[in-house]
């Protein structure tokens, strides 16, 4: 990009920032991000502009250009409450400082309507002396906070002044005079005293509420001229040095056109009606936003033939993918399909799945793979295929190193298989033959029992233990204490619980790399909290039966079904007194046996089924 001339600089005083934004005539373009300041930031903020400290430079564009074509679609910024229809301005770097700045004070009807209960308060080093000096900015609580604007002298007391009585002007539909609030808190503040009220009122003016609002703030304005892409790309070089500046970020600023729809709240309105994403994603906008649009630029990259990298995320083939209203509800359905498949393989929550790798692709074939699923005699078929896939994701070597080289190809060779087989042809040899990761070995029984390297615990975030654990939950993971199976209503109440209990191991095991061989991938089961409470550091199969002792109800052989279904030989739980250590090191081998043949099922599409825990 060559600028016909060089960027001039400006400055504005706070007041009339806090002004523009309040009239409207200052907005945001509607692909920037959300309000993410934290209040420690704030403070650092306020405290900087009442010092005198650098506080950086704002960019600002024209909302139109000259030839009076919108540049981009513009929203309001957090809690103004204006109409952003008003706008000639939209702010390109600054919209932190300046909504930080806002909050403070409080500006604008939708703060107004809050009510009196909240706000931010200046602390003073001694609000009696003659040069107030700030301290910090203090957030009380809201009872306190009504209690303080209620009644000004306790305020006064802790040398707190309410930073809302510094705004410009008025903040609500009364016509009093912003420098009236200044004399109305210190009439309150100080009743009966009218010498010391006006003498308390002329060094918050003058002292304190001028130097904010008359401090100026340096801003750059990109010229008329200048295009749409061109002020992306001074977007991004602006924020490319910062941690929060993301591909997605310039991938909805590309998107944003008049009058359609933002990205970020097709995201939103789509999270809102899945039920299922704030168990993948949370419910923090600020990051789930995010995380889904890479998710989604992701798959429309496969998709496009591309692989899945940050780099291709603003190439013209994807952001018209995403553009085209088909291609992005094809993607979201297929995100959501995807949910619903984890659920079938017993996986409901982000914690416990094993890698976010394989599934870029299904939702990416999703697409091709749906008319099979419209065709009952298929769907069987087309589950089997993908849960192999899945499975051979999560537990070989495949996608470890060149995922996103790795994932296109995976992507590309399934397709194909989809788009060519018919019903008769459909089987999983045609994986094996075609699917690169179905030529990825297998974990063995041998490795998956070794103490000699085990495996890390399943509450870290490795792939092969996470997958393990969800193995373990294929024939229901029966809960030892109430017997109910393990689901999407009650898995957030499950913990990670040691069979052979730590205690025991402690005392008995020995020797190096003990706290490795103690938390053992295997040597884990999922079960309720309550459950695991009642655990103690007795052999497991002396604290299990105690359960059938208590209740009269639980005989014996209900308790090894409840164990079993969590791929747990039940009789390799008894521990013989002095052995404890060969009889942990016979229980991994014996448990290694059975997961070792769930998850070769899995890898070709099949169920695991019980054995009788032998």
């Amino acid at each position: 990009m060559n600028l016909k001339k060089p960027i001039e600089y400006e400055k504005r005083p706070v007041g009339e920032w806090l002004t523009a934004l309040l009239d409207g005539s200052l907005a945001l373009p509607l692909f920037q991000r959300s309000y993410v300041w934290t209040r420690p930031k704030i403070e650092d903020l306020i405290l900087a502009l009442l010092a005198g400290r650098p506080v950086g430079t704002m960019l600002l564009i024209d909302r139109y250009d000259q030839h009076s074509q919108q540049r981009f679609s513009p929203r309001a910024p957090a809690d103004t409450g204006v109409d952003p229809n008003r706008a000639v301005e939209l702010i390109l770097d600054g919209q932190q400082r300046l909504t930080s700045i806002w909050r403070a004070v409080e500006l604008g009807p939708a703060a107004a309507s809050n009510g009196a209960s909240e706000g931010a308060f200046l602390k003073v080093r001694d609000i009696h002396s003659r040069q107030l000096e700030p301290e910090s900015v203090v957030w009380p609580s809201s009872k306190q906070a009504g209690q303080l604007l209620d009644d000004p002298r306790q305020a006064l007391e802790k040398h707190w002044i309410p930073l809302r009585i510094f705004h410009p002007h008025g903040a609500d539909s009364s016509d009093e005079p912003a420098r009236d609030r200044v004399r109305r808190w210190c009439t309150r503040a100080v009743p009966g005293d009218s010498e010391l009220c006006f003498d308390l009122r002329d060094r918050i003016s003058r002292q304190l509420r001028q130097r904010l609002l008359e401090r100026n703030i340096w801003f750059a304005r990109l010229p008329g001229w200048m295009s749409r892409s061109e002020a992306i790309e001074v977007f991004v070089k602006v924020n490319e040095s910062s941690a929060v500046i993301r591909k997605f970020d310039i991938a909805v600023a590309e998107l944003d056109r008049d009058g359609e729809r933002s990205l970020r709240q097709t995201i939103s309105d789509w999270s809102e009606r899945t039920p299922s994403s704030e168990a993948f994603f949370g419910r923090d906008e600020q990051k789930m936003i995010p995380e889904v649009g890479e998710l989604i630029l992701k798959i429309a990259c496969l998709q496009e033939g591309l692989n899945p990298t940050d780099g291709q995320f603003t190439k013209e083939p994807v952001l018209g993918r995403i553009g085209a209203g088909d291609g992005l509800d094809d993607i979201k359905e297929g995100i959501t399909w995807t949910f619903g498949f984890l659920a079938d393989e017993k996986i409901w929550t982000r914690n416990r799945l094993p890698s976010w790798v394989p599934l870029r692709v299904i939702p990416a074939l999703y697409p091709t793979f749906r008319p099979l699923l419209d065709a009952s005699d298929c769907e069987g078929t087309v589950r089997r295929w993908l849960r192999a896939y899945l499975w051979r994701g999560f537990v070989t070597e495949r996608y470890r190193l060149s995922a996103n080289t790795r994932l296109k190809q995976g992507y590309d060779a399934l397709r194909e298989v989809f788009k060519s087989r018919t019903k008769q042809r459909l089987s999983v040899s045609t994986l094996r033959r075609t699917v690169p990761v179905f030529q990825e070995a297998l974990p063995k029984e041998s490795e998956l029992g070794s103490l000699d390297h085990p495996l890390a615990p399943p509450t870290r975030t490795n792939a092969l233990s996470r997958a393990l654990l969800i193995a373990t939950l294929q024939l229901g993971a029966q809960d030892f204490g109430s017997g109910r199976s393990i689901s999407s209503t009650n898995v957030h109440g499950r913990e990670a619980h040691h069979l052979f209990p730590k205690g025991l191991l402690r005392r008995k095991l020995g020797g190096a790399n003990l706290e490795a061989r103690v938390n053992h991938c295997l040597n884990y089961a999922l079960v309720s909290k309550q459950t695991n409470l009642n655990m103690s550091s007795k052999p497991p199969l002396e604290y299990l039966r105690d359960r059938f002792v208590r209740d009269r109800d639980l005989g014996e052989s209900e308790l090894r079904v409840r164990v079993e279904s969590h791929l747990v030989p039940y009789e390799a739980l008894a521990v013989k007194s002095g052995r404890e250590a060969r009889d942990y090191e016979l229980f991994l081998k014996r448990r290694a046996r059975l997961v070792a043949k769930a998850v070769r099922d899995l890898a070709d599409g099949k169920r695991p089924l019980s054995d009788g825990g032998a």
